[in-house]
């Protein structure tokens, strides 16, 4: 029997998985924090050209620059941060997301057309703050709601920052 219908996104997915083949503005950039940056997270430009770490800052948020996207060509254990949450280590190269679609965890339930705030450590995001959590929202919006495995599809536009 033939399949006649599917879902348009993806019923599994991970955090900071491309969301579709739409157009992106992907660029690359060194960690210099002092943590590993999670995929699906917000980061921020760093101190040096071509450089980034994760947004912790509330007070930060109009430094944003872009999402940090999953790939499967870092190497373990020098590149791929293993621990809690994981993600790329410090001095890694990160691709981070300017324009287009990911896949990030979320905290709770969230809607296309709401407020998006961001967890401090990285973890997920959420439709309302959390407390100390760093609002995304000029920069990003929800474009499905929450799937039943805590992902939701995040459209991102940090090309003016």
């Amino acid at each position: 029997m033939s399949q006649t219908s599917y879902s348009q996104y993806a019923t599994i997915a991970f955090a900071g998985m491309r969301a579709d083949n739409g157009q992106m503005d992907v660029h690359s950039a060194v960690n210099e924090g002092a943590t590993a940056v999670p995929f699906g997270a917000i980061v921020k430009r760093g101190t040096v050209d071509r450089s980034a770490e994760l947004l912790t800052d509330p007070l930060e948020s109009a430094l944003a620059y872009g999402l940090s996207l999953h790939s499967h060509a870092y190497g373990v254990p020098d590149e791929l941060d293993k621990g809690t949450p994981g993600g790329v280590a410090q001095e890694s190269m990160l691709s981070v997301l300017r324009e287009g679609r990911a896949y990030v965890a979320v905290e709770g339930a969230v809607a296309p057309g709401g407020s998006v705030w961001m967890n401090p450590d990285g973890s997920g995001f959420a439709a309302a703050d959390g407390g100390g959590y760093v609002d995304v929202s000029a920069n990003c919006g929800f474009i499905t709601t929450t799937t039943a495995a805590g992902f939701a599809v995040l459209e991102v536009d940090f090309r003016t920052v």
